[in-house]
């Protein structure tokens, strides 16, 4: 009997998606982050620091881990703290980052400043950050900005500028689409697929972990954390050292983590699903939910943020993410610590805010984090190259190697996602 040649993936080719005239920004989403920095004047820009430009950590485009100039700026400090940010598209994800960057007692108020670490959306249809970036301050703040969930603006990318969808994304989607007997890889999966590996990937690789949501009850960025911190069991911390097999004996710290990024992107999918799990890390993770604001900036009241903690704590009661000593916005509004007794969920109301405006809600919250103290790794004593060959090697290895994320895309590909329109199969 002769075997069938394995499916390969052909591109569909989608419109063109034009740039707006008045977004200009909307044309140059394919260009290097560090290149690519909008200098929006009505932005709220953080004082200087010394911090540096925004690396690419994760590439949006080929979907691989591109560490080598990061590693240039990292450095055998152990005393670092690393926060990620998750969420949907224009919550000020980036700017408030900036502010975490760059803070100096207070937050400034909106006025003309010198250009942000992060781009800094400033509507339309355009995304400004793809992949994974990360900033580093002069105090060793490390920030990993994603790109944004559920945005149209990087589906429209994905369609419009991928032949065929990169290797860590196709691998699952064109698995799933052959038991499926699916005649294409839908645009959407593809991009639920990201999702899923970017939340996982900064869930088990972060101290902390912002996840902006939009308005007062965002189910579907609830529904996509909760299924990410299932996902995130198995995931190697970051801080441990890689198994002896796939160590490289003696070699300078760039060249370590290229080595790592290029060990992760070839090894097998059979080697992931026999190594024995090693010791996992999760992040502490703070819901931000931007909502709307009465022109003010004022902080919502004790009512809402009551219901608020009620709705966040009956969804996510049976999940690792509940933590003892949680940050909840109401002892900072009531002024008095918590009477909470057990885990419970972090979280945090700020109101969105419009150019020109200034909150203390955005404040406090930077205030608090700034203040609290960051969930150690397993490995205390990592260093921040250390924890970059972890990310770049062994973490995103397992978390593109993922079993279980595979499964579930392909109960998705069977269901939800039949019938989709994306990139052909051709056998």
């Amino acid at each position: 009997m002769t075997s069938q040649a394995p499916a390969r993936v052909v591109l569909r080719k989608a419109p063109p998606v034009s740039a707006s005239p008045a977004h200009p920004a909307a044309a140059g989403t394919q260009s290097s982050l560090t290149s690519n920095r909008v200098d929006d004047s009505n932005a709220v820009a953080p004082a200087s620091k010394g911090g540096s430009d925004p690396f690419c950590l994760l590439d949006g485009t080929s979907w691989q881990m591109t560490p080598q100039a990061a590693a240039d700026v990292l450095t055998s400090n152990q005393d670092f703290c690393v926060t990620g940010v998750l969420g949907g598209q224009g919550l000020g994800k980036s700017t408030f980052l900036n502010h975490l960057l760059g803070f100096c007692g207070e937050l400034p108020a909106a006025a003309p400043a010198p250009t942000p670490a992060f781009p800094v959306w400033r509507g339309g249809a355009a995304h400004c950050t793809q992949g994974v970036t990360l900033g580093v301050s002069s105090d060793r703040m490390l920030a990993l900005d994603a790109q944004p969930l559920f945005s149209i603006s990087v589906l429209a990318d994905m369609a419009t500028n991928w032949d065929s969808p990169p290797a860590a994304l196709a691998a699952p989607a064109v698995a799933a689409a052959g038991e499926g007997k699916a005649s294409a890889v839908p645009f959407e999966g593809v991009q639920l697929l990201a999702q899923l590996q970017l939340a996982v990937l900064l869930l088990s690789t972060c101290h902390r972990v912002l996840v902006f949501c939009d308005g007062w009850h965002d189910l579907r960025t609830w529904e996509l954390l909760q299924t990410a911190e299932m996902l995130a069991r198995g995931i190697p911390d970051p801080s441990l050292p890689a198994p002896a097999t796939q160590q490289s004996a003696q070699i300078p710290a760039a060249a370590g983590v290229a080595a790592g990024a290029a060990a992760a992107a070839t090894a097998p999918a059979s080697q992931s699903a026999r190594q024995a799990p090693q010791q996992e890390h999760l992040a502490e993770v703070v819901l931000v939910h931007v909502v709307p604001g009465d022109g003010s900036g004022g902080a919502p009241s004790e009512a809402q943020l009551l219901l608020l903690e009620r709705q966040v704590d009956c969804f996510f009661a049976n999940s690792r993410l509940r933590r003892p000593g949680a940050l909840r916005m109401l002892d900072h509004v009531r002024g008095s610590s918590s009477d909470c007794v057990g885990v419970s969920m972090s979280y945090f109301a700020v109101p969105a805010l419009h150019c020109g405006e200034d909150s203390p809600a955005w404040a406090q919250l930077a205030a608090a984090l700034l203040a609290r103290p960051c969930a150690p790794f397993a490995q205390q004593a990592c260093t921040e190259q250390q924890w970059l060959r972890g990310v770049a090697g062994e973490s995103w290895r397992a978390v593109r190697k993922s079993i279980d994320v595979a499964n579930l895309y392909s109960r998705f590909a069977r269901t939800v996602l039949r019938g989709g329109g994306g990139w052909g199969l051709a056998q």
